[in-house]
């Protein structure tokens, strides 16, 4: 009887994960926040729970195939990113507890990044892959390149 009872709470643990996960690769469900830009961003990582958690760190090709499958959700590009990092009127305030990067807009709505490396759409001059540091910056995320199509990265999605 023991055991019956544990398959079947592992049967349902399995199915539970099924669908959860096949929700997942049909679309984003984050929600989009207007900092003021030419674009939104999302309010938290791809396989986030909540806004303070990195979510699912994924290689630059599960990446691209999570966002062919979202209509509305991209990649952000390098510029994007330069925009959201560099715009007057943005703050950009480190945080320790938790690490991190909290994005204040224009308007005064936010959105925090959890330290991490965080992919950008746009491939660097050697053509391996362009992403934002945000783990080991001390004051403001730098933009660094990596030629290993294996490494894994944070995603946060965009949109117009």
């Amino acid at each position: 009887m023991k055991l019956r009872t544990l398959l079947l709470v592992a049967l349902g643990a399995a199915l539970l994960c099924t669908v959860s996960c096949d929700k997942d690769k049909k679309g984003f469900s984050g929600d989009p926040v207007d900092l003021g830009l030419s674009i939104r961003w999302a309010d938290l990582n791809v396989g986030a729970i909540v806004k303070d958690d990195a979510g699912s760190s994924v290689t630059y090709d599960e990446a691209v195939d999570y966002a062919a499958q979202s209509k509305k959700w991209s990649i952000p590009t390098q510029q994007q990113w330069e925009e959201l990092l560099n715009t007057e009127g943005v703050q950009v305030q480190r945080t320790l507890d938790p690490a991190g990067f909290l994005i204040i807009g224009k308007d005064g709505m936010s959105i925090f990044f959890p330290g991490g490396a965080y992919l950008s759409s746009t491939p660097s001059s050697d053509g391996g892959i362009v992403y934002v540091d945000m783990a080991f910056a001390l004051t403001k995320p730098v933009f660094r390149s990596s030629s290993n199509k294996s490494d894994k990265f944070c995603v946060r999605l965009v949109r117009k």
